[in-house]
């Protein structure tokens, strides 16, 4: 009877899943975001999700260089398996607002030679 209790007990040690520390994505998330506001405060807006250690950045950077730090500074968290960036860098508001006005001036007076309405086509007596 002791053999057996002690073949079933040390069988299911052997047969769970493999012994780590167990780290929840909240807390990775939490660690994650603090390590940016340290280094750099304007990181601090950056969203940070985790599932399943893999922590996923998101949102708008002010440059390339901020991108890559958040990113390395992501990898070197405990317990963070993969790190998937959603970051971008915006562009400039003076830039982007300029080509539309461009474009438009450039249409405008194309715009002024098109028919207003599209005539239906002839009636065959086919369908």
């Amino acid at each position: 009877m002791l053999a057996t209790l002690t073949i079933v007990v040390s069988g299911c040690a052997l047969s769970g899943p493999p012994a780590r520390r167990f780290v929840d994505d909240a807390t990775i998330s939490s660690r994650v975001k603090q390590r940016l506001a340290r280094a750099f405060p304007a990181l601090a807006a950056v969203d940070v999700d985790t599932f399943q250690a893999t922590v996923y950045l998101n949102g708008p950077v002010d440059s390339e260089s901020a991108k890559r730090a958040a990113e390395e500074l992501a990898r070197d968290v405990d317990d963070v398996e993969l790190v998937v960036s959603n970051l971008h860098v915006p562009k400039s508001s003076a830039s982007a607002s300029a080509l539309p006005a461009a474009a438009a001036a450039d249409v405008a007076p194309a715009l002024d030679t098109l028919p207003t309405a599209v005539p239906d086509p002839p009636y065959t007596g086919r369908q």
